[in-house]
C-alpha cells in the first residue's frame, strides 16, 4: 500500500500515515505495518509490533519523526492484478467548478475497491497529448480500481462523466506501472513546498476558494490536489494508531512545485495564501506528510490531534534526554 509516486520513501510515508491510491480499500501504509525495527535513542535495536514494545508500536504508525531510527519495516500484503484498470481523465479549465461539484457527488457515493481524486493543475507533456496543450491549465480526475478487471468499468465510469473530456487516458495495465505514473513529475532536485487540510465537506465555497487560488498557481507544476479518504480509512479507531483524521472525507494538498530558486518566495506566499483561505472549510487537522516544513509552532495539535499527549509521553520514555527531540518537532 505505497504512495501516490514510487520513489517515496518507504519510512517517511509510512511513519506520517501513508496515503494512497488503495487506502480505501487496504487502509493506509501504516495500517499495514506489521512490525518496525527500531534503534532508540538509547542504542538499542528494537522490534516494535502488535505483542512487543506495542506503545512504540504504536507511536510509529502516523507519529513521524523523533522516535528513532527506523531500519526495518514488515508490512501485510494484498493479492492485486498484475494489472489494474484506472481512470485517468483530463478535463477542460474553463469546465472546473461544474466538474468539482460533480466529482464531489461521485467521490460521496464511491465504492471503498477506488479512491477518486481530482486535481487542478497542467498538462503535463504526456505522449498521447498534444504537445500544444502542454502546460495549459486542465482539471485532472483519477482513480484506480483495486480489485477485478472486469468489475472496474461500472466502478470508473461515473468519473470519465464529469464534463466534456479534453483527454480520457483511462486503461489497463500493470500496477506498478500505475503507481509510478507520476515519477517523472516529481523529480528529484525539484523544490517542494506543500501543506494540507483535511475537510469534511467540500462546500461550494470551499470550491470557489479552491477556483481562486487555482487560478494564481506560480509554476504549471504547482497544484491544488484532492483526495477522497473513507472506506478503510476510516474503520479504525481515531486513537487505534498515533495517526487521528480518521473520520474525515477529503485531504486537500496545496502542492507548490517549482525549479528555479527566484521563485521561492512565490512559490511558498501562494501555498501559505492558499492554505489560509482553505481553513475556514476545513477541521483543523494536518496531515504530517503536507505540513510545510513545520515553521508553525501549533503544527503539533493539527497533525496528531487527541493522540498528541501520548505520543509525547511514549517519545520521552524511549528518549528521555530529548536526543531526537528537534526531528520530533519538525514534521
Amino acid at each position: 500500500t505505497g504512495g501516490e509516486v514510487s520513489a517515496t520513501g518507504v519510512s517517511g510515508l509510512t511513519l506520517g500515515g501513508g496515503l494512497g491510491v488503495m487506502m480505501r480499500a487496504h487502509g493506509l501504509s501504516c495500517d499495514n505495518l506489521r512490525s518496525v525495527e527500531i534503534v532508540t535513542a538509547d542504542g538499542m535495536v528494537r522490534t516494535a509490533g502488535p505483542d512487543e514494545h506495542s506503545d512504540l508500536f504504536w507511536a510509529a504508525r502516523g507519529g513521524g519523526r523523533g522516535l528513532g531510527v527506523v531500519t526495518s519495516l514488515e508490512f501485510d500484503l494484498h493479492p492485486l492484478g498484475p494489472d489494474v484498470a484506472g481512470a485517468l481523465v483530463l478535463y477542460p479549465y474553463e469546465e472546473a467548478g461544474a466538474v468539482l461539484r460533480a466529482w464531489r457527488e461521485v467521490a460521496r457515493d464511491a465504492p471503498g475497491t477506488v479512491t477518486p481524486e481530482i486535481a487542478l493543475w497542467s498538462i503535463p507533456p504526456l505522449p498521447d497529448v498534444p504537445e500544444e496543450l502542454h502546460g495549459a491549465p486542465i482539471v485532472v480526475v483519477a482513480g484506480v480500481h483495486i480489485g477485478a478487471v472486469t468489475e472496474a468499468e461500472a466502478v470508473l465510469a461515473p468519473l470519465r462523466e464529469l464534463g466534456t473530456p479534453v483527454a480520457d487516458l483511462s486503461g489497463t495495465g500493470p500496477y506498478v506501472q500505475s503507481q509510478s505514473a507520476l515519477d517523472d513529475l516529481f523529480p528529484d532536485g525539484g523544490r517542494y513546498y506543500w501543506k494540507s487540510h483535511f475537510v469534511d465537506e467540500l462546500s461550494d465555497e470551499a470550491i470557489d476558494a479552491l477556483l481562486d487560488h487555482g487560478a494564481r498557481r506560480p509554476t504549471p507544476e504547482s497544484v491544488l490536489f484532492i483526495r477522497t479518504l473513507g472506506g478503510a480509512v476510516s474503520r479504525v479507531a481515531d486513537d487505534a494508531t498515533a495517526y487521528p483524521h480518521r473520520s474525515a472525507s477529503f485531504n486537500i494538498s496545496v502542492d507548490a512545485t517549482w525549479h528555479d530558486p527566484a521563485l521561492d518566495d512565490d512559490s511558498i506566499r501562494w501555498c501559505r495564501s492558499t492554505w489560509d483561505a482553505l481553513a475556514p472549510y476545513a477541521t483543523g487537522g494536518v496531515y504530517l506528510n503536507f505540513a510545510g516544513l513545520g515553521e508553525d509552532r501549533e503544527l503539533g495539535n493539527a497533525t496528531l490531534g487527541a493522540n498528541q499527549a501520548r505520543l509525547e509521553r511514549i517519545r520521552t520514555a524511549y528518549d528521555a534526554d530529548g536526543l531526537f527531540d528537534a526531528a520530533a518537532r519538525r514534521p
